[in-house]
């Protein structure tokens, strides 16, 4: 009974410290808290995308694990005023959007150029006077103070919805503009083969947007670690389908459904 007995312990025991040291590296991980608007080809409704797999690499080479979260613009800011997110993105690094955020933040040294774009069925409505005149304009939940700032139209000319929703209502003729970034407009026009959707650049500055973390102690010690990981990193080789939107001429008809 008592060799048994110490059979079972020993056993246990041997069970207990393989069990320490499979869970040992995990439990010493930092986990970051990182919540975005999808944003695609830079970060998808899946987590997937350029960030992902920069992320990835950043696991790699570090103790860091990213618990990526998708959320709309305006919960995120709640979410980072409130200390319960440690990275965020994407925003303009600088004002007005910057300002929309309620608590002092630090950008990451990593930014993206970003073209703002509208959409319609018909060309006309992208004449500039026009466009400003529709009286239903697509934007995605919590965009819409910046973006009716930025192309220059009033918050009652605004819907909001999803990207998804936005691009099949335009192409249904149940809105009758859309705008917003041109990777992520694009991109959902052509995962849904949307076909004659035309295009034009406007505003025509770009905005540089970026991850951003708390002005705290803290977020400049995570800031500081980040920065130097991704200073190590080819962020060249995961750019080529962003840039390929970037490239594009400044007007036209979505490429991807023209083929």
């Amino acid at each position: 009974m008592t060799t048994s007995f110490r059979g079972i312990r020993h056993r246990l025991s041997l069970s207990l410290i393989i069990l320490c040291l499979i869970a040992t590296p995990e439990s010493n991980a930092e986990v970051i808290k990182a919540y975005f608007e999808p944003f695609p080809p830079i970060i998808t409704a899946r987590g997937e995308g350029i960030l992902g797999q920069l992320f990835t690499e950043i696991e790699q080479r570090s103790d860091f694990r990213f618990q990526i979260n998708i959320a709309t613009a305006h919960r995120i800011r709640t979410l980072i005023k409130h200390g319960d997110a440690d990275l965020i993105g994407l925003f303009a690094i600088s004002p007005p959007e910057l300002n929309l955020i309620p608590t002092s933040v630090i950008p990451l040294a990593i930014t993206f150029q970003v073209k703002n774009d509208i959409y319609a069925t018909k060309a006309g409505n992208l004449e500039i006077n026009t466009f400003k005149a529709l009286p239903r304009i697509g934007v995605p939940y919590g965009n819409a103070r910046f973006v009716a700032d930025l192309v220059g139209i009033s918050d009652n000319q605004v819907y909001q919805q999803n990207m998804d929703n936005l691009c099949k209502m335009l192409a249904a003729g149940r809105i009758d503009a859309l705008t917003f970034e041109r990777g992520a407009a694009m991109s959902c026009i052509e995962k849904h083969k949307l076909e004659k959707i035309h295009y034009r650049l406007h505003p025509q500055h770009p905005v540089i947007v970026g991850l951003l973390l708390q002005d705290t102690p803290q977020g400049r010690r995570l800031k500081d670690r980040l920065d130097a990981i991704i200073a190590t990193i080819d962020l060249e080789s995961k750019m080529k389908k962003y840039n390929y939107y970037l490239n594009l001429p400044d007007s036209g008809t979505v490429p991807c459904c023209t083929q």
